[in-house]
């Protein structure tokens, strides 16, 4: 009896939202990281650590609320609860495997230690101007 309705594909547009704000608090960890002089190279691999856990407490609270929304109601909102609650999971999965060694890869292939590509002045680019 498992079908998505139109409660289901919210709860979904809901979570694609919360795996874009996980990639913000990632990209966020790095220019500040940047910002205080790091090498773009070593923000991305140093910054995951502590993003990972600002992503880890901001996703147990999207399944908090998705279990109580599934335990205390019925119908739809029942089906919102239920892929809210998948795709929060597939989200932790996606920001563990996939996000961090593409940010890592794209940090050492294509920014190429100019933070500029990133919309970012270091450290010492701010002190000389």
């Amino acid at each position: 009896g498992l079908a998505l309705t139109l409660a289901g594909a919210t709860g979904i547009a809901v979570s694609i939202g919360v795996q874009v704000d996980s990639n913000i608090v990632y990209y966020e960890r790095i220019k500040e990281e940047v910002r205080r002089g790091r090498a773009v190279k070593s923000a991305a691999d140093g910054s995951f650590r502590a993003a990972f856990a600002t992503i880890i407490w901001a996703d147990l609270a999207s399944l908090i609320g998705a279990g109580v929304l599934y335990q205390l109601t019925t119908g739809t909102v029942r089906g919102f609860a239920l892929y809210l609650g998948i795709t929060t999971l597939i989200d932790l999965a996606v920001s563990f495997f996939f996000m961090r060694p593409l940010v890592v890869l794209v940090a050492r292939r294509l920014v190429n230690e100019r933070p500029k590509r990133l919309g970012l002045t270091t450290f010492a680019e701010k002190a000389s101007v």
